[in-house]
């Protein structure tokens, strides 16, 4: 799901750590490179779409100077896994992408191997999500861990020590577990409780029949869990009565979709964090971008703009 529900607060600047890991949500990153850069779209010497990629790379390496990272890794969905088992029109309409993005994809993650960056995908149960869960579950005891994303999936991850990293508008808002607080009015994990109510409109599946964002948020910050919920529909306060119906109605539905919107965090992905450790091969970017024509790009990884 993309932010989209609230106006956040941006919190003040992140130290910058000397050891961290950048995870990044692939799919989400290259899509949101193509789009904010369609308006000037360049082509390969080959006639192959850059535009996508070459902001893609700038913003990788952006990132992993501010941060400091020593550890970083990306990430790509190949299938909808177990969730299009249990729920056949999850993410339906996700196909429909433009060919000029499509054929950026399979480039991009040529290049990343090529540059030895840790780049994982799972083509059977997992989504990239579960991946990132999986990873930053092993590395938060070890080190700080941002996640680069804008899909709010991931904010269910969100603690002291795993920080996720969304871009609205112009601004960057670092979500630490305080500021997601602040926010939202309850604990990062709770967001798969808001959506087993509400839905995900971007995911395509629906929640409780005619429980809304407003009403979901309230039931959330007043008991806490779908669970809870249902356990109170009985003693409901005299306000939230208009949602029993609805609640009883959609019990099953609830519980689905709460299901579909929890990220499994037990994958085995990397024995240890030395997997994802950063020694990348910074020939290779060159020589790619020689290949592409991202003239500029070149210029600036060869002045060191990036170290």
């Amino acid at each position: 799901m993309q932010m989209s529900l609230f106006d956040f607060e941006v919190n003040e600047e992140q130290a910058i750590s000397d050891h961290a890991a950048l995870l990044i949500d692939g799919n989400n990153l290259l899509n949101r490179a193509f789009y904010a850069t369609r308006n000037s779209m360049k082509k390969s010497p080959a006639g192959i779409y850059t535009n996508g990629i070459n902001m893609f790379l700038h913003m990788m390496l952006k990132y992993k100077r501010d941060l400091n990272a020593s550890h970083l890794a990306v990430f790509f969905d190949k299938t909808r896994g177990f969730r299009e088992k249990l729920f056949p029109g999850y993410k339906g309409t996700r196909n429909n992408q433009p060919d000029e993005l499509k054929e950026q994809f399979p480039l991009l993650e040529a290049l990343l191997k090529e540059m030895n960056v840790s780049v994982f995908a799972d083509e059977e149960n997992y989504e990239a999500d579960d991946l990132i869960a999986s990873v930053a579950k092993q590395l938060e005891p070890h080190m700080k861990v941002y996640l680069l994303s804008n899909d709010e999936d991931l904010l269910q991850l969100v603690s002291e020590k795993v920080i996720q990293i969304c871009r609205k508008g112009k601004e960057d808002i670092y979500f630490d577990q305080k500021v997601f607080c602040q926010n939202y009015g309850f604990l990062p994990l709770q967001i798969i409780d808001l959506k087993g109510l509400m839905g995900d409109s971007s995911d395509e599946y629906n929640g409780v029949p005619g429980i809304g964002e407003k009403g979901a948020l309230k039931l959330v910050q007043r008991y806490g869990t779908v669970e809870s919920i249902y356990d109170n529909l009985s003693k409901f306060p005299k306000e939230l009565n208009r949602y029993r119906e609805k609640l009883e109605a959609g019990r099953e539905e609830g519980y689905l979709c709460k299901k579909l919107a929890t990220l499994v965090s037990n994958i085995q992905v990397v024995e240890n964090k030395n997997e994802i450790q950063i020694q990348w091969n910074i020939n290779s970017l060159l020589d790619f971008c020689r290949k592409l024509g991202l003239h500029r790009l070149l210029s600036e990884v060869e002045s060191g703009k990036f170290t």
